[in-house]
């Protein structure tokens, strides 16, 4: 039985319909906090809906018994209370479930006790591997579908104006990481290996912008301004301070490099090559 949480998710979503597609509704479990419009179309494909929170331990032993394979999709509440993911973890011991896979994200720091670390997935990742549990971790690249969002709304008029300078990003997308997921979820070979779900090719905002423009026929402007001059320009479009740290710290990790860790194993695991932001931009901004 192959358990898939955060189904009310667009990534717990797309992978237990990849999956369903292999395996028979009997053979699949989803966990939700709640009913919904998405568990309710779930429940009429006859697949199990277990009932469990992050937050509550004992729901997840419950839900978890009779799991063979664990599909646990990190949650962002866990940056502020780390026992939500402790919780998955020491319930997937109780429960006695064979195999644990994770999403993780690009970059996430491998820790020991002598290299602490702040960061959310390196916890778990150091957490599930001192936990004796047979593991798999899937290193999520940021989603190519987040592109729009972070270009804005009015990108075709006003362009793109961010100090990220030359960094790249290897973007891939939502569905293909959720087939690659389901690929290994219903497949054996994957025994505590750690998997890059990123794209082959890494691409920077001046070839995106480059792209847009023969995409659209626009001729789309590109600046890299300085941070400062970036902070003014969004205090005076009145953004909000949260929403510039954020902007900002974005900014700095792409032009650092942060993001750019192109993989082949997002490809191995799909058996061809994915989406590429070529691709995504021509089906997303063509007329």
């Amino acid at each position: 039985m192959i358990l898939v949480t955060g189904v009310t998710g667009q990534l717990g979503f797309s992978t237990i319909n990849e999956l369903n597609k292999h395996v028979p509704s009997n053979g699949i479990a989803a966990l939700a906090r709640s009913y919904n419009d998405k568990t309710n179309d779930l429940s009429d494909r006859g697949i199990d809906i277990r009932l469990g929170s992050y937050n509550d331990y004992d729901s997840l032993v419950s839900a978890f018994q009779g799991i063979d394979k664990l599909l646990f999709i990190s949650s962002g509440e866990a940056f502020t209370d780390f026992t939500l993911h402790e919780n998955v973890i020491k319930a997937a011991q109780a429960a006695k479930v064979k195999q644990v896979i994770y999403t993780s994200t690009q970059r996430s720091t491998a820790i020991d006790e002598n290299h602490l670390s702040e960061d959310l997935h390196g916890w778990t990742e150091y957490a599930l591997k001192k936990s004796g549990l047979n593991y798999v971790i899937l290193r999520n690249a940021p989603y190519m579908e987040s592109i729009p969002q972070i270009l804005g709304q009015d990108v075709l008029e006003s362009g793109y104006h961010a100090p990220v300078g030359e960094g790249k990003i290897s973007f891939a997308t939502r569905d293909d990481m959720a087939l690659a997921t389901s690929n290994i979820l219903c497949s054996e070979g994957h025994d505590f290996k750690t998997y890059d779900l990123g794209g082959i090719e890494s691409v920077s905002f001046v070839e995106i912008i480059n792209e847009l423009r023969k995409v659209t026929g626009k001729d789309i402007p590109f600046s890299s301004p300085a941070t400062d001059d970036y902070i003014k320009s969004l205090k005076d479009a009145s953004v909000p301070d949260v929403a510039i740290q954020a902007l900002v710290g974005f900014a700095s990790q792409v032009k650092s490099g942060y993001f750019d860790k192109p993989s082949n194993d997002l490809a191995g695991l799909l058996d061809l090559n994915p989406v590429s932001v070529s691709e995504f931009l021509k089906q997303t901004f063509a007329a």
